[in-house]
């Protein structure tokens, strides 16, 4: 193997130190190559290393492995290809070229594909984060088109360019929507909520609206217009979002009549604790009676006697006042 690398392998250079390319000499194509092999090794390492058989081997077993395997692999192509009838000079240059650059194109493939996938995780991320943008935005859409609060602000702002039968909405309409819309900020401020949505609009916040309202001090007729805005809010809002709100739909109206009065159920349990499904006068009338008025306020301070009727239950009773 020493001997090999004495005559197939050698430097042409005179310098001591450095680095310099390897040239290898062949016999072909009718004539004598002396070909570069583009391999450049350290000058007194490899002097070092071919000096004697002995440290020949110790190198090529040592530091000098990777280049060996190397110089052998392209001393066999090399024969090959001049050996090959379809050999040619320019085969030859272009094998060795190869050969001496393998490591170095196989690294600038390595980078090339790293930052292809480099690349490609860049990409994928911007279109995961395209993708989490997007449904943010479809979600605060969704809570948006579902949000009551912001339907009745909407429906609000574009009551001046609509028409009831033909005719423009009046003024005063507008300001009906805008007494409830200050009712409902009030509403939701008392009780430490930021929005209202249309799947929350049941028979609960129904009675909870109706306590508020009558703890503000409203006429019933008043609440009444607040209920009668609210459905046509919700019925001016796609099917979908109507049938969230179903149950609100179901609700009764609200309307003040000159000789009936609008009790809340803990109001019919306080009369019925009373006595009065026994058409018995309860001794605490006048308590019932200033609590329904201080909280209903519907009957006017002329009014003569409380009566109270149920259809259900089949009494009617009618207390001084």
């Amino acid at each position: 193997m020493a001997k090999s690398a004495y005559t197939k392998f050698v430097l042409r250079t005179t310098k001591k130190t450095g680095v310099a390319p390897l040239y290898t000499r062949r016999v072909g194509f009718n004539s004598n190559l002396m070909l570069n092999t583009r391999i450049e090794v350290d000058i007194k390492t490899w002097n070092d290393a071919i000096s004697t058989p002995g440290r020949w081997n110790t190198f090529r077993a040592g530091a000098g492995k990777e280049l060996c395997d190397k110089l052998d692999e392209m001393s066999a192509q090399i024969d090959s290809i001049i050996n090959d009838p379809k050999g040619s000079k320019a085969k030859l240059d272009k094998a060795i070229d190869e050969l001496a650059h393998r490591e170095q194109r196989e690294f600038q493939e390595a980078q090339r594909k790293a930052q292809e996938e480099a690349k490609q995780k860049r990409k994928a991320e911007r279109e995961a984060e395209q993708r989490r943008k997007k449904e943010e935005f479809e979600a605060m859409l969704r809570q948006r088109e579902e949000s009551f609060t912001v339907a009745l602000d909407a429906f609000i702002d574009a009551a001046p360019a609509r028409t009831w039968h033909g005719k423009p909405i009046g003024l005063k309409t507008i300001q009906h929507y805008m007494h409830l819309r200050r009712y409902i900020r009030d509403f939701m401020k008392k009780k430490h909520i930021t929005d209202i949505r249309f799947d929350e609009l049941n028979k609960s916040f129904y009675s909870d609206y109706l306590s508020f309202a009558y703890g503000e001090g409203l006429k019933l007729n008043t609440i009444g217009d607040h209920i009668k805005v609210i459905k046509t809010v919700i019925r001016d809002q796609p099917v979908r979002i109507q049938c969230m709100a179903e149950e609100f739909l179901r609700c009764e109206k609200l309307k003040e009549e000159s000789e009936s009065i609008a009790l809340l159920e803990s109001e019919i349990e306080l009369i019925g604790k009373t006595g009065v499904a026994n058409q018995t006068p309860p001794n605490c009338t006048q308590s019932v009676h200033t609590d329904v008025l201080d909280r209903c306020q519907t009957l006017r301070p002329r009014t003569a006697q409380l009566q109270l009727h149920s259809c259900n239950r089949g009494w009617r009773t009618i207390y001084p006042i």
